[in-house]
């Protein structure tokens, strides 16, 4: 699914991902993380699908699907306020 992390703590994560896909058909996932007045901003970019060709155009828009899914379930789950306390 994804290998080759690499690490730039706390503020950067990048690493190559094939999900579903052959590893030489991996595309680059960095998550970058921001202190933005008193919390932290997260941008996710995805990149390589150039490099797929034809392929790669219909895997991006798929992808960005997806991820905008995800995206608002994050930001929907970190907006939450947070469990009463000895909730699990």
């Amino acid at each position: 699914m994804g290998h080759g992390a690499r690490l730039a703590a706390p503020n950067r994560l990048r690493y190559l991902w094939h999900l579903h896909f052959e590893p030489d058909e991996a595309t680059e996932i960095e998550i970058t993380f921001t202190a933005r007045e008193g919390r932290t901003a997260v941008r996710l970019e995805q990149r390589g699908f150039e490099r797929l060709g034809e392929a790669g155009r219909a895997r991006r828009t798929r992808t960005a699907q997806a991820w905008s899914v995800l995206a608002a379930a994050y930001t929907h789950a970190c907006d939450a306020p947070p469990p009463p306390a000895g909730a699990r």
